[in-house]
């Protein structure tokens, strides 16, 4: 499962996060720090986040669904790599 939070402030993602992990756990679920990872835009707040007393990775990009995301928050790396993959196809 991929969730996206936009917190308002700098402090409220830690407060999110550890939200989302209290009510997960309350129905069953659990969010595992070793696969989440935290991609951080528009922001010099480089304060770590914590799943369980676990810090989460910070990435500068990730691919979802096929589209490539990045902190950069541009599509130049999306274009590219579907570019890549058309040539490979027709091995242009």
């Amino acid at each position: 499962m991929t969730l996206l939070l936009y917190p308002a402030q700098k402090q409220q993602i830690q407060q999110k996060v550890r939200s989302l992990s209290t009510n997960s756990k309350a129905t069953g679920l659990k969010i595992y720090s070793e696969k989440t990872k935290l991609l951080r835009l528009n922001t010099t707040n480089n304060e770590e986040v914590q799943v369980d007393d676990r810090d989460i990775d910070d990435v500068e990009s990730f691919v979802y669904l096929v589209v490539h995301v990045s902190s950069c928050g541009g599509t130049e790396d999306d274009i590219k790599a579907r570019l890549g993959k058309a040539r490979a196809a027709y091995k242009l």
